[in-house]
């Protein structure tokens, strides 16, 4: 019977240490840990995610709502399916999950990194350090980590009421935080931490340089904030109109007609501007010459030169019904022996073709070709009267 009672107390004591969960080294691991590392969850409008020590760790204060499905932020488009951290504050180099390296959410590529100690700001909250390649987080910002410096800042940098610019977009500062204010499209000021209104002001000229080998100077026009190419410039570029310098212009006599000395490379549609508005040798009625103009200056290739059998005329602009296999030219020749001014570039015509209007009709020196161009393309140009 004693036996018995000593069995009957073994037992009892097995079910007792069973209902209360097992040894203590267990139980104690239980209670210390709050969550599994890698998983994310929403408070409020903000998304946290769980680190390698099991403990929740503020991860992006979500601007387009927090997914609790996923307990990531939602894209900019509000798509609910992406489960991607979309926290964008437009810094490219910021790219990529930059929670604990072993999120399954990251791929190795935004992970990846090659100057071994370097440091990247994540989410504008974490600083991330390269360590063996990787991107590792080094330190959770507990106000802002500055993208310039690479160093987190602390209640002093970010004053209720200021505005500061962070990756190249205007922020301002609420409760010690960062916000996006607005994204620049023109890039920040950052004097004043806002967006600039525009890089120029439309209707401004500019001189800059020439994207053409053979003229040093050009000159660009700022249309709704950007500057664009306006012309090249044969001469020098005055500097305080941002316009091309007007060059004295020679003339010279060929095929009963005035024309001009050749220009720098055009578009098709700047050079019929260009010879509408030339005052030269006298004369303001000058024009870019027509394709049977421009035919006369042809010499020495029988077939393209005036009244050869190439049907491409002022009278006829169809490449289908004109441009046969006689416009073709003749054998190519760098001399200028098939022009008549000695030219062996590519030269426009007003000439639009009747069935392609976004090409004009062409003569190429070089070897007495009538042919076919895009107009937004460039050839050289000599105007006529």
């Amino acid at each position: 019977m004693k036996k018995f009672f000593v069995i009957l107390t073994l037992l009892t004591a097995l079910i007792f240490v069973a209902a209360c969960g097992g040894g203590s080294s267990s139980g104690s691991e239980s209670n210390n840990q709050e969550c599994t590392s890698g998983d994310f969850k929403c408070i409020g409008s903000e998304s946290y995610y769980c680190n390698s020590l099991g403990s929740w760790v503020y991860d992006a204060r979500c601007e387009n709502g927090c997914d609790s499905s996923t307990g990531k932020c939602y894209s900019d488009s509000g798509d609910s399916s992406d489960t991607g951290n979309n926290n964008d504050h437009g810094d490219s180099s910021d790219s990529g999950n930059g929670n604990d390296n072993t999120d399954s959410g990251d791929s190795s590529a935004d992970l990846k990194c090659t100057d071994e100690g370097s440091f990247r700001c994540y989410n504008d909250k974490i600083r991330q350090k390269c360590v063996s390649g990787t991107w590792t987080n080094f330190e959770d910002c507990e106000y802002v980590c500055n993208s310039t410096t690479k160093q987190c800042e602390d209640d002093n940098g970010c004053k209720s009421g200021d505005y500061k610019c962070i990756s190249g977009n205007s922020h301002y500062c609420s409760n010690n935080f960062w916000e996006l204010n607005e994204k620049c499209p023109y890039d920040c000021d950052y004097n004043t931490g806002k967006c600039k209104d525009s890089e120029c002001t439309t209707g401004e000229y500019l001189c800059g340089e020439s994207t053409d080998s053979e003229h040093k100077y050009a000159s660009y026009y700022c249309e709704k904030g950007y500057w664009e190419y306006y012309k090249t410039c044969p001469g020098e570029c005055n500097k305080s109109t941002g316009l091309c310098e007007a060059k004295e212009v020679t003339c010279v006599q060929a095929a009963g007609k005035t024309w001009t000395e050749k220009t720098s490379t055009m578009t098709w549609q700047e050079a019929k501007d260009y010879c509408s508005k030339l005052t030269a040798c006298g004369y303001s009625d000058w024009h870019l010459p027509t394709i049977s103009e421009l035919r006369s200056l042809i010499q020495n290739c029988p077939a393209t030169q005036t009244g050869g059998v190439c049907g491409v005329t002022d009278s006829c602009l169809s490449w289908s019904d004109c441009g046969d296999s006689a416009c073709s030219g003749c054998d190519s020749d760098s001399s200028g022996k098939y022009s008549k001014l000695g030219d062996t570039s590519w030269f426009w015509s007003s000439s639009v073709l009747s069935d392609y209007s976004d090409r004009a009709w062409i003569v190429i020196f070089s070897s007495g070709i009538v042919g076919k161009y895009n107009k937004s393309n460039s050839n050289d140009v000599r105007c006529v009267r």
